[in-house]
């Protein structure tokens, strides 16, 4: 996913709550949203996805120092439509999805 996206997207975010007066808590729609990536791999690129995740924004909008982001996502649920792939991927070369199922990306201002 491009940084661009994300930061456009996280603008348009604050932009859309601050008109809410209390503190809120929104949780990633899953009818609305999605986890890709897209990576070179020799003359071509791989696309693929995360099935399984969840996570949640807090604020204050009229505090901005208060905003908590919470992000995870299920290592196993990696998809690459490629059953190898996606297989070799979940191992210990890779995410090793036994040992650390999940990855958790957390932020706290």
């Amino acid at each position: 996913m491009k940084m661009s996206n994300v930061l456009l997207g996280a603008l348009f975010f604050i932009y859309s709550i601050s008109v809410y007066a209390n503190p809120v808590e929104l949780v990633i729609d899953h009818e609305h949203s999605h986890i890709s990536f897209k990576v070179r791999h020799l003359f071509t690129k791989v696309m693929g996805s995360f099935e399984s995740y969840k996570g949640s924004i807090k604020m204050d909008p009229k505090d901005l120092s208060t905003l908590k982001t919470k992000l995870e996502i299920e290592t196993k649920s990696i998809q690459t439509k490629v059953k190898e792939r996606d297989n070799h991927l979940r191992s210990a070369d890779f995410f090793d999805s036994k040992k650390f199922p999940k990855l958790v990306l957390n932020q706290k201002k």
